[in-house]
């Protein structure tokens, strides 16, 4: 926000940073232009400790967006497709993947078809890409789907909000400099449910459901974390 003058609020909500490390080259430039925010959150754990240790600047750990809205409201923007309820979804932003095995190892266990979206179009091989599908269209496939499968940080956030049984791939190697895995590993803790991450090598364990009378627990006390956060770096004094 380098446009914005002097004198006016400046909130960060939910931020990422996106890089497991800030080069050094770079962290005076962070603190410069961060430090110049009147309030600064980021949506995980990593974030946090990378501003505090490399430039010095409290910031709080909050919810993506996509909670700060109920379930009804996401169910409700999806399109209703009658016939279209008994597969597994795949949501996949990695095009140097290994997926395969695990999905169709899972689809064979439970007798259903898999369609997905993918950034590897030679995925058509082994499942139903949907990559044309609407915004719309791809919540029902979120909302209907028996299992998801996804390596996205929002394909993960969805799924939660929806109360759907999903796992989670990690798309980046713990090498990788670029590495966005940690927002994932935030929101899944906040949400006690670590334990859906595999590995491309592992398999499912499908017997295992998710208990999301907890889980919804966990993610609504941090909805009310993050809301207050807002209120406050607002300003606001309403409590509605």
């Amino acid at each position: 926000l380098d446009f914005v003058p002097d004198g006016v609020k400046r909130i960060s909500y939910a931020a990422s940073i996106g890089f497991n490390y800030i080069p050094d080259e770079l962290k005076d430039t962070y603190k410069k232009y961060v430090s110049r925010l009147d309030s600064v959150s980021v949506r995980e754990d990593a974030g946090v400790k990378l501003l505090a240790e490399c430039c010095g600047i409290d910031a709080e750990n909050v919810l993506d967006p996509t909670f700060l809205v109920d379930r009804s409201t996401w169910e409700n923007l999806a399109t209703e497709t009658p016939g279209e309820e008994d597969f597994i979804f795949c949501y996949f932003l990695n095009s140097d993947h290994r997926y395969k095995s695990a999905v169709t190892a899972a689809a064979e266990q439970i007798g259903c078809r898999i369609v997905g979206v993918s950034a590897d179009g030679k995925d058509a091989g082994w499942l139903e890409l949907n990559n044309d599908i609407t915004p719309e269209e791809f919540l029902e496939r979120i909302k209907k789907a028996r299992v998801i499968f996804t390596d996205s940080f929002h394909g993960t956030a969805l799924s939660l909000i929806m109360n759907r049984e999903f796992y989670v791939f990690e798309r980046f190697e713990s090498s990788d400099p670029v590495n966005q895995n940690s927002r994932i590993y935030s929101v899944l803790k906040k949400a006690g449910l670590s334990d859906r991450i595999i590995s491309v090598n592992g398999n499912a364990d499908l017997s295992q459901k998710i208990d999301y009378n907890r889980t919804n627990r966990l993610i609504e006390a941090e909805r009310q974390k993050s809301a207050a956060f807002l209120k406050k770096a607002l300003g606001d004094s309403n409590d509605d």
